[in-house]
C-alpha cells in the first residue's frame, strides 16, 4: 500500500508534467545534462579502476578524457535515434499523409533533438571554463552553431527529418575519440590504430558524404515543402553541416599530423570554400531565382565541402601504415644486430 501511495502522484508528475508537450524540450535538456554528468563520473571511476595509464596522466588529461567519453556516448545515443527516424520510422515517410514532412514531430523525435541540446551545453560549458585546453574557438563556433540548429528544430518542430540526417554524421566520433585514446596511452604505432584510421575513413565517407548527397536529393525532391517550412533551413543546415566537418576535421588533424604547410593552405582553401557557400546564401534567390536550381547549387556545393575532408583521413592512414613499417624494420634491424 505504501509503495502504490507513491507510485500514483510519481506517475501522474511523469505524465502530466514532464512528459507533456510543452515540457518535452525542457525536460530532454535536462535529462541530456545530467546524463553527461552520470557519464563523465562514471568514466573516472571505471578509469580509475581498468586503465593503469589512467591515474599517471596529467589533470587536463583525465578531463579531456572524460570528457571525451561524453562525445562518445552522444554520438552514439543520436546517430541511434536519427538512423531510426531517417530510415526506420513512419515519421517522416512519404507514405504517410500526416501534412509537410518539413513540419512533422513527435513526442520521441524532440525528446531525442532535446537531449542533444543538453549534451551541447554541457560541452559547450567545459570547453569555456577549461579554455583553450580541450577546443579553441573553431569547437566554441561548432557547438553554438549546432546549438542554434538542434535548438530551433526541437522547439518548433520544423526540419526535423534534416536535422536527423545531419547528426547520423556523428557516427563518425567515436572513431575520432578511440584516435585520440590509443595515441594518449602510447599505441599510436600500433596496427589497432591503423585499423581505427581506416574505419574512420570509411564512415566519413559513407556518413559525411554519400548521405549528404541523399540528404539534397531529398530536399531537392521536397524543395517547395523546405520553402514553405522556412526560408533559411536549405542554407542553415549546409552551413553547420561544412563548419563541422572542416573545424573538427582540421583540428584532429592539427594535433596528430602537425599540419605541414602544404595541408595548412588546402585548410585555407576549405575555409574560402565555406565563405563562398555563404555568398551564394546571400545572392542565390537574385541569381537563380528561386526554384529547384537553388537546391542543385547548394548541392554541389556543399558535396564538395564534404569531400574535401576526406583528404586528410587519407594522409593520417598512410603516414601510420608507413610508421608502422618503419617500426617494423627497425625491430628487424636490431634483432640481428
Amino acid at each position: 500500500m505504501g509503495i502504490k501511495s507513491y507510485q500514483n502522484p510519481a506517475e501522474l508528475l511523469v505524465k502530466e508534467y514532464l512528459l507533456a508537450d510543452s515540457s518535452i524540450p525542457y525536460t530532454s535538456i535536462i535529462c541530456g545534462i545530467c546524463a553527461c554528468k552520470m557519464v563523465y563520473d562514471l568514466t573516472q571511476l571505471f578509469s580509475s579502476v581498468y586503465f593503469k595509464s589512467y591515474p599517471s596522466l596529467p589533470k587536463i588529461q583525465r578531463t579531456e578524457w572524460s570528457n571525451r567519453s561524453i562525445s562518445t556516448f552522444h554520438a552514439m545515443f543520436i546517430t541511434a535515434m536519427s538512423l531510426y527516424f531517417v530510415f526506420w520510422s513512419n515519421l517522416y515517410s512519404d507514405n504517410q499523409y500526416a501534412g509537410m514532412v518539413t513540419f512533422r514531430s513527435s513526442a520521441l523525435s524532440t525528446f531525442s533533438l532535446g537531449a542533444s541540446v543538453g549534451y551541447f551545453l554541457a560541452d559547450l560549458g567545459m570547453i569555456i571554463w577549461f579554455y583553450p585546453s580541450l577546443g579553441g574557438m573553431e569547437y566554441v563556433l561548432h557547438h553554438l552553431l549546432s546549438l542554434a540548429a538542434v535548438a530551433y528544430s526541437m522547439l518548433t518542430g520544423e526540419g526535423q527529418l534534416y536535422t536527423f540526417m545531419v547528426l547520423i554524421s556523428e557516427t563518425t566520433t567515436p572513431g575520432i575519440n578511440l584516435r585520440w585514446y590509443l595515441d594518449t596511452v602510447g599505441m599510436k604505432r600500433s596496427k589497432a590504430y591503423l585499423v581505427n584510421g581506416v574505419v574512420i575513413f570509411v564512415a566519413w565517407f559513407v556518413a559525411r558524404v554519400l548521405l549528404f548527397m541523399y540528404l539534397f536529393y531529398h530536399i531537392y525532391l521536397h524543395y517547395d515543402q523546405v520553402n514553405c517550412c522556412c526560408k533559411t533551413l536549405p542554407a542553415v543546415i549546409p552551413r553547420r553541416a561544412c563548419l563541422l566537418f572542416t573545424s573538427l576535421f582540421a583540428s584532429s588533424s592539427k594535433i596528430l599530423l602537425k599540419l605541414s604547410w602544404v595541408i595548412s593552405i588546402e585548410l585555407l582553401l576549405y575555409y574560402l570554400t565555406l565563405a563562398g557557400t555563404y555568398w551564394l546564401t546571400a545572392n542565390c534567390n537574385f541569381l537563380v531565382k528561386a526554384g529547384k536550381a537553388d537546391a542543385q547549387l547548394w548541392a554541389i556545393v556543399n558535396i564538395r565541402c564534404a569531400v574535401s575532408p576526406i583528404s586528410y583521413e587519407l594522409i593520417l592512414v598512410w603516414k601510420d601504415y608507413k610508421g608502422i613499417k618503419e617500426d617494423i624494420s627497425k625491430a628487424a634491424v636490431k634483432k640481428r644486430v
